[in-house]
């Protein structure tokens, strides 16, 4: 480090690139990482605490169905009715329209 002025007289210190790197404490920024990485792992494995106990208290809250109704035929769901001609249909839709806007009835 040499002490110069500048243009208006000021003294003025240039800092070599080893001054510069000391203004980092690299202990403390490993600490903060290291705090954050084992926080964000309690935390992880908190949640996952409460997912097991969760899931348990809803497992114990529905039981499981008795044998009878186990061993019964389920009944499918009768079938979806699906429009057998849809352009027929849509040709009758547009007729309706085309008489109601073209009568005064």
């Amino acid at each position: 480090m040499k002490p110069t002025t500048d243009a208006h007289g000021q003294p003025h210190v240039e800092l070599s690139p080893r001054l510069v790197d000391r203004d980092i404490d690299l202990r403390a920024v490993t600490y903060t990482v290291a705090g954050i990485v084992v926080l964000t792992v309690v935390a992880a494995l908190l949640m996952l605490g409460l997912l097991a106990w969760l899931l348990g208290r809803a497992e114990a809250a529905d039981p499981t169905p008795p044998p009878a109704v186990a061993a019964a035929p389920r009944e499918l769901p009768p079938g979806p009715r699906l429009q057998s001609s849809p352009e027929r249909d849509w040709d009758r839709v547009l007729a309706e329209q085309e008489q109601v806007l073209s009568s005064y009835g």
